[in-house]
């Protein structure tokens, strides 16, 4: 994996297990959280360079390539970790409306450590500058976060990273 690939990776799984911690996940589920969103994007290896550094938005059939990643990740992993780790990988673009990506999954027949992912993946991707876009701040997280909380989001995941994220210490800590 390239370098900022690992870093959106680690900063997710810190967020993600923040946002697991105030869930109250188990030990043993918040060591899988962790390994889930530091890998989640690992189908990436598999796509094409020139399609993952583009500058601008993505045409339809770049979409779909990358849109990819999660089942190659599935992949890639099936049959080194722990199922649950495997299905999060998998399911982290599902949303809670059946709107998401690869399977079109909705509500709990999302996986929970999915379902914790999606919100942390989507808070490093707004708070981190990106080839195709500049870094937003943390109060724009927190707002596209409130905006899609039932629809992209599971509210009670929302919920759980609203009072994790209002701690500054958080956002140092994920800035650094």
């Amino acid at each position: 994996m390239d370098r900022e690939l690992d870093a959106h990776g680690l900063r997710t799984a810190c967020l993600a297990v923040a946002i697991g911690e105030s869930l109250g996940l188990t030990t043993v589920d918040l060591k899988g959280l962790f390994v889930a969103a530091q890998l989640h994007d690992i189908g990436k290896v598999e796509l094409p360079q020139s399609i993952l550094d583009l500058p601008r938005p993505l045409a339809a059939d770049e979409r779909r390539t990358i849109e990819q990643h999660p089942v190659l990740g599935h992949q890639l992993l099936v049959d080194v970790v722990a199922p649950q780790i495997a299905e999060a990988v998998l399911a982290h673009h599902e949303r809670i409306d059946g709107a998401g990506y690869p399977h079109g999954l909705s509500g709990d027949a999302i996986p929970r450590l999915a379902r914790i992912i999606s919100v942390a993946d989507a808070v490093d991707a707004i708070t981190s500058q990106r080839c195709y876009k500049p870094a937003l701040s943390m109060e724009f997280a927190l707002f596209e976060l409130d905006l899609h909380a039932g629809t992209q989001f599971d509210s009670v995941v929302v919920d759980a990273a609203m009072s994790v994220l209002v701690l500054p210490s958080v956002w140092r800590s994920l800035a650094a």
